[in-house]
């Protein structure tokens, strides 16, 4: 591959126009690589963008960790507060019972997407 620039050798891509660049025409910004005097703002824009989802990637984790903490318990305390009081609600501990466990499915899902997006 050759440079935009002149007839060099390129030795990378701009992250942000996609043209190949050699030494004399390409500047490192922000762990990117970017055309000198054309691109590297842009490039530095772009790079901060991709730090930014990185860290808001890693938050989402933690959210679906405590909202499944969250939603697990207040599915415990429905199932045990209708088993119970099946004595005293009747008909009624049956709604508690399966709203507990409705609610236990949901954390379950969310402690699942916690998982798969740790892994990626």
């Amino acid at each position: 591959m050759k440079c935009f620039y002149d007839d060099r050798d390129a030795v990378g891509v701009c992250k942000y126009c996609g043209r190949g660049v050699c030494h004399e025409s390409a500047v490192t910004v922000a762990q990117g690589l970017a055309c000198k005097a054309r691109c590297e703002r842009e490039v530095e824009t772009l790079m901060g963008v991709i730090g930014k989802s990185r860290t808001a990637y890693q938050r989402t984790a933690a959210i679906y960790g405590r909202s499944g903490l969250t939603t697990a318990l207040f599915g415990l305390l429905f199932l045990g507060f209708g088993i119970v009081e099946q004595q005293y609600l009747d008909r009624m501990a049956v709604f508690f019972d399966a709203a507990g466990l409705i609610i236990l499915l949901s954390a379950g899902f969310a402690y699942y997407n916690r998982r798969k997006i740790n892994k990626a």
